[in-house]
């Protein structure tokens, strides 16, 4: 009964624009047989510079269901033999900004009086995503691991909500801290994620920031007083054997939720996402992190976001989609 709800909620797999499931496998598993159950959230009406993680779950949901194959040839494993995956679809977006609203967030000399408006009316947008919270709880109490996929990374800051009581790990891989109190007016955007996240549930030495490179004093000073731990692009580069030996105790026992911001990779590997940097993460590094969970972990939910398409280009997916393989291949999905 509940699934049922919860499912209400959601526009199937093959209605969405990509017409498929997550990786579109032969022998779809049923629910009840699933280890891991996807979903999309197709917003973006908070992003101020580039847009198009509104289609992330689009990209993520074409290019692993007709582009890539389901064997992970560095692990030797195919993947939905051991990871039988359920797509619940994409959550039902019932409230959103026009065009014209979404151009005054992101209009820095628009009137004061439409940039209210727009973001009071954002702000009773956002409140639908408060559901998030609850499906998040739903599936870790069917014993499921939640991955979302997106979409603008503020989403983030529900299903961190819906795990915190089982206190997890958060690696958490960007070029940014999203660690504002508040970006132009907006109390949760894709820049304020983790600081409220942090506020209310506190954790930050158990809070773990790898890539970033693109931060102001605020969000700086805020993380080191939380005590949030951060591995910069540098850091990774060189001296990653200290990073992954790192990552492995910390882990060690514990659960773990990781969420990757696309950004986090160098700008030549993300040529859609709306905040590109450069100076960043290759593939590579970011799988070699993977590896050093720590095999005893339990991963208790994941989120690829800021994923977007541009002019048919699906390089940003596709990487995006072998990254996701390759940690759902480790010994902590289970």
């Amino acid at each position: 009964m509940a699934l049922e709800k919860f499912r209400a909620r959601m526009i199937p797999p093959e209605k969405t624009p990509a017409r498929v499931p997550f990786g579109n496998p032969p022998d779809a598993p049923s629910f009840a047989r699933s280890k891991v159950v996807v979903y999309g959230v197709p917003f973006d009406d908070t992003a101020t510079f580039g847009k198009g993680s509104e289609r992330g779950p689009e990209a993520l949901r074409h290019s692993s269901a007709r582009q890539i194959e389901t064997f992970v040839v560095d692990e030797k494993i195919d993947l939905y033999q051991k990871v039988p995956i359920f797509d619940m679809g994409d959550f039902r977006v019932e409230s959103k900004l026009t065009p014209a609203e979404r151009a005054t967030l992101q209009d820095e000399n628009a009137p004061a009086r439409d940039r209210d408006r727009a973001i009071r009316k954002l702000e009773g947008a956002l409140k639908q995503f408060d559901a998030l919270v609850d499906l998040t709880r739903f599936l870790r109490s069917e014993g499921k691991i939640p991955l979302m996929i997106g979409g603008e990374h503020t989403m983030t800051y529900w299903t961190l909500g819906g795990v915190a009581g089982e206190k997890p790990v958060v690696i958490h891989f960007d070029a940014h801290r999203d660690a504002k109190a508040e970006y132009r007016g907006m109390r949760l955007s894709h820049t304020t994620p983790m600081y409220h996240h942090l506020k209310e549930h506190g954790g930050g030495p158990d809070f773990i920031q790898i890539g970033i490179r693109q931060t102001d004093a605020e969000e700086q000073e805020f993380m080191e007083r939380s005590g949030v731990v951060t591995f910069y692009p540098a850091d990774v580069r060189r001296s990653l054997a200290k990073v992954k030996s790192f990552i492995s105790r910390k882990t060690r026992g514990r659960a773990v939720y990781v969420t990757f911001d696309i950004d986090a990779l160098d700008i030549a590997y993300t040529p859609c996402t709306g905040t590109p940097e450069p100076f960043g993460l290759t593939p590579e590094e970011a799988v070699e992190i993977f590896r050093a969970v720590h095999p005893s972990a339990r991963l208790v939910g994941a989120d690829m976001m800021e994923v977007a398409i541009k002019n048919g280009d699906h390089r940003e997916g596709t990487t995006a989609v072998q990254l996701l393989l390759r940690l759902l291949a480790r010994p902590c999905v289970r």
